[in-house]
């Protein structure tokens, strides 16, 4: 047995109803169908209209709670809690969020504030000037030592078209053009010229997403005086050095040519002769390294021969490396190699290296000097068999003052550091192995 039942569709309720309605209608008369009818309609249109109020106020009042929270950064007033149970669930949620954020926003503004009032702090700590300049030209920030350098009151303007001096403002327009990060710059002030140092290095402000600069501004009049000074002290006690070392040479060379020496007392003399090479030597790496480090040493650069070099430089050291036994070779198989270079200061370099190896050579020790061609430059060194330089010190004895425990009182430790400086003069480099 089958039994089948059919039901109307969705689609066909409204028929349904229509149907149901028209045969009442024939019942209760047209009269009274159309007032059933009318009735429904009202009753649907009224239920609609509270179903969308009650969703449409509360939506209201949430996008103006919303719409004033982004702009204040505040919650003034709560959402009030209208319409269904799901909406009144969203509208407390919604409070919460916004009172979390409020509570967030507080704390994270507190702590900005503090970090700004800590970092002006330190800014206006530092000596020098300083400055964060934005795009065109704008004076972000700065600290006190700026504004009284350039003499920016409470009512002048932050822009650099603004700034009194012509002087600076060129500068300030040469910084933002250019991608140099340091210039030294002598200014005309009433009292005395003072010479400044811009430094400048450039970044993205975050912020922005575009390039700022900040600028340090260093007044280093005071540092040129103490080197001038300087240089012209080592001048002076170079020059008064060189004239009683130039009557002990006169007088030694005119002894020898009167009374020629005997083989013993030759031997005196050439020590003599030593100690009067050694101490020129000394007062030249004063003065050379005065030079260097001032920058005021001027190459005088010609072609010379490496071999040359190498075998003065023995010729000149060997007899005091004789008084110790110790022998000096010379490892050189590039008799045609030359370089282009200041002579003197090659010399001075290589008898620096000798002298060294001499003094911490022990008895009969050896010493090799030796160079060759290497892709355009030429490496020159000096091997001993003395007993080396830790690993920790190997940087160290390339600066100026600077000597090994050991060895202390047997030098001024300048005689490195004068090498350092000329080797890297001739954009060459310097280094120790041991």
């Amino acid at each position: 047995m089958m039994i089948r039942v059919f039901l109307p569709s969705l689609s066909m309720l409204p028929l349904l109803v229509l149907a149901v309605f028209l045969r009442e209608a024939g019942k209760i008369g047209l009269m009274s169908f159309l007032v059933v009818l009318f009735s429904l309609l009202s009753l649907q249109v009224f239920c609609f209209y509270r179903i969308f109020r009650g969703c449409l106020e509360p939506m209201k009042n949430i996008r103006n709670v919303l719409v004033s929270f982004l702009k204040t950064k505040t919650l003034e007033k709560v959402i009030p809690k209208e319409g269904c149970e799901d909406m009144k669930s969203m509208i407390s949620c919604l409070n919460k969020m916004m009172l979390e954020l409020q509570a967030y926003n507080s704390f994270h503004l507190d702590q900005v504030i503090d970090e700004r009032n800590k970092s002006d702090t330190i800014i206006n700590l530092v000596p020098d000037a300083l400055v964060l300049m934005g795009p065109g030209g704008r004076f972000m920030h700065c600290n006190s030592p700026f504004l009284r350098l350039l003499d920016i009151g409470p009512g002048d303007g932050m822009e650099c078209s603004g700034v009194k001096s012509p002087r600076f403002k060129e500068i300030f327009a040469g910084i933002m053009a250019s991608p140099e990060k340091e210039r030294e710059v002598e200014l005309e002030c009433p009292d005395v010229n003072r010479t400044y140092l811009f430094l400048s290095n450039r970044f993205m402000l975050a912020s922005l997403r575009l390039e700022g600069i900040i600028i340090i501004i260093k007044d280093i009049t005071l540092e040129k005086e103490i080197a001038r000074s300087k240089e012209n002290f080592f001048h002076m006690i170079t020059h008064d050095m060189r004239a009683p070392l130039s009557a002990i040479k006169g007088y030694r060379e005119m002894l020898m040519v009167i009374s020629p020496p005997e083989p013993r007392e030759k031997t005196y003399f050439d020590h003599m002769a030593y100690s009067e090479k050694k101490l020129a030597g000394m007062i030249d790496d004063i003065l050379n390294t005065a030079k260097l480090e001032n920058g005021r040493m001027i190459l005088n650069l010609s072609r010379i021969s490496v071999s040359g070099v190498l075998n003065s430089a023995k010729e000149n050291q060997t007899p005091v490396a004789q008084l110790k036994k110790i022998k000096i070779s010379v490892d050189f198989r590039e008799k045609d190699l030359e370089i282009c270079a200041d002579g003197s200061l090659v010399e001075r370099i290589l008898a620096n290296l000798l002298t060294n190896a001499i003094k911490f050579t022990p008895q009969d020790g050896e010493i090799s000097l030796g160079a060759r061609g290497d892709n355009g430059y030429c490496e020159m060194w000096v091997e001993d068999t003395g007993p080396g330089i830790p690993e920790n010190e190997k940087d160290a004895v390339f600066k100026k003052y600077v000597q090994m425990k050991e060895h202390r009182n047997q030098g001024f430790g300048i005689g490195l550091a004068m090498c350092r400086m000329a080797v890297e003069l001739h954009n060459g480099t310097i280094w120790v192995e041991s």
